[in-house]
């Protein structure tokens, strides 16, 4: 009432306040027993009046002196009677979207003890996928569901179950924002009902208009991808020829499905190989899951490494770093080697460097510079590009090797200033392992069938398999021999004797790695011995 005084009669704030008080004034009880009787809750644009008013003022088409004196007015008393307490709970909704503020709105009413859900969608991402016809969006939804376990849904779909509930003949004669709200409703009561579903691909973003309400709605949670091709590839997928391809183009591009092109947070080319957009893919699905952190150096001399291995990384980082262009992004001691582990005559030295591939030269000719200062220890070298890691691309050992780097069990000797990696999430570097666990497995057998097995290369494949194992159950071991005694606990015929002679001598490393082997076949079948204990 005092902004609608200010803006009809022209007065300051303190003059229209007191006319809207005095006007209110045979109410006053009436309305302080409603206010008693009510849960006060504010949203506010921002805490800052003046930047509340522009925030309000920035969302009208059209706006004049008299609006904005009204805004500023009702703004100001409404900052007023904040500061007077006269709210239980006070949102600030600036730059957020309406899921989250509907999310921090429920949290706050349940606290006073009203019995309302989470926003299911709060905790989902979700993958919206645009694109002209046949541009491949079924294809990428295709490979997302199975690569990458998103669920798939159509819109169409989600908008004609919306349309049956609600008695809609015809759900595009409303609005966008209403088409968006009911979208996203439906998309909600999914997810409520699939509350494992953690990631989620809709499809196909035809609408810009709807799409635009969309990013309102969802904010962070919705990453739209816009897959891209050329007219006469995709002319040449159609199934119908290449009027069909034409005839729908013309359609969609009336709605605007081009032009999403341009808002999307991803644009995908499609013109080339599939493993191209296959690769584009993992790395939007690697986002959403790995969380990114910033690595921190350690010294070559705090290692514990023989003092001929410090000196060899200490100028491999000078050749490789000091200098105007670093060749390489990171260099980072892995295997025994990093983990504080290290067998003089038995252990590698294991190194990862995260370059370009324009480096491999340059780094060749460094590597072999420096090969007579090993002094006859096994270098392992792994070179990956940045664009790899933040794709995902790895083997299931380079993620381990990644997630440890990022947890710190494993040190970095070098990182260009300001970088940062994708750390994997600890259930995708355990399910990845069950790859190499496999791997292990064959390779146990390999050796066994030779004449003369390599007593090495036994020892590290059995070791491995433990650690695959172990690492299922939540446990991590950092050495060989650390990892073998513990599987001791889920496979009691396991001798400490053999665990500790193993290294030396090929008939126990013979017997040790049978066992272990028998024991992960077990598995498949049901035919192992694991000690009781209570599993999560």
């Amino acid at each position: 009432m005092a902004a609608t005084v200010a803006a009809r009669e022209g007065c300051g704030y303190d003059t229209a306040k007191a006319r809207a008080l005095n006007i209110l004034g045979p109410y006053r009880e009436a309305m302080e027993r409603a206010e008693r009787a009510e849960l006060g809750v504010v949203l506010l644009h921002d805490r800052d009046p003046m930047k509340s008013v522009a925030a309000t003022m920035a969302r009208e088409r059209e706006t004049s002196q008299r609006y904005a004196t009204y805004q500023t007015v009702l703004t100001t008393y409404l900052h007023e009677q904040v500061e007077n307490g006269r709210f239980e709970e006070i949102i600030v909704a600036s730059g957020r979207s309406i899921l989250s503020i509907q999310q921090e709105l429920r949290a706050k009413l349940r606290k006073h003890g009203l019995d309302v859900s989470d926003v299911a969608l709060e905790r989902v991402r979700i993958v919206a996928l645009g694109g002209l016809s046949e541009s491949g969006k079924s294809t990428a939804a295709r490979y997302l569901q199975s690569q990458h376990g998103y669920a798939r849904l159509k819109i169409r779909y989600l908008l004609q179950r919306a349309a049956e509930l609600k008695g809609i003949d015809d759900i595009y004669a409303l609005e966008p924002v209403e088409i968006a709200e009911l979208l996203v409703h439906e998309l909600d009561s999914y997810c409520a009902t699939h509350q494992f579903q953690r990631h989620v691909s809709i499809e196909s973003l035809h609408r810009l208009d709807i799409t635009r309400e969309l990013t309102k709605l969802l904010g962070p949670c919705l990453s739209i991808v816009y897959i891209d091709a050329r007219s006469s590839v995709r002319e040449k997928r159609g199934k119908d020829g290449p009027f069909d391809v034409r005839h729908r183009d013309v359609v969609k591009r009336s709605r605007g499905a081009d032009r999403i092109r341009h808002i999307a947070d991803h644009v995908i080319d499609n013109n080339g190989p599939l493993i191209a957009l296959y690769h584009a893919l993992d790395g939007i699905a690697v986002r959403d899951r790995w969380h990114r952190i910033e690595l921190h150096r350690s010294t070559a001399s705090s290692l514990g490494l023989p003092p001929h291995l410090t000196v060899y990384l200490e100028r491999l980082l000078d050749r490789t770093t000091r200098r105007r262009r670093p060749l390489v992004s990171v260099l980072a001691v892995t295997g025994s080697g990093g983990r504080g582990g290290y067998q003089d005559g038995w252990s590698d030295l294991d190194v990862l460097i995260i370059a370009e591939a324009s480096a491999l030269r340059q780094l060749r000719r460094i590597l072999s510079d420096l090969t007579p200062e090993l002094n006859q220890v096994k270098l392992g070298v792994t070179l990956l590009t940045h664009t790899e890691c933040q794709s995902g691309a790895l083997t299931p050992r380079l993620a381990h090797t990644l997630r440890s780097i990022g947890s710190g069990e494993l040190p970095v000797l070098w990182c260009r200033e300001g970088l940062s990696l994708l750390l994997p999430d600890q259930e995708s570097d355990v399910w990845a392992s069950l790859e190499d666990g496999v791997a292990a497995a064959i390779e146990i057998r390999r050796q066994l069938l030779k004449p003369r097995p390599e007593l090495r290369s036994l020892y590290k494949a059995t070791a491995l398999l433990a650690k695959v194992a172990l690492r299922a159950e939540g446990k991590e071991y950092n050495t060989d021999k650390e990892a073998l005694l513990a599987l001791r606990t889920y496979l009691p015929g396991l001798d400490c004797g053999i665990v500790q002679g193993a290294q030396h001598d090929m008939r126990i490393t013979e017997i040790l790695a049978t066992r272990v082997l028998d024991w992960w076949l077990g598995t498949f079948t049901g035919d192992h011995r694991l000690s009781p204990r209570q599993r999560p």
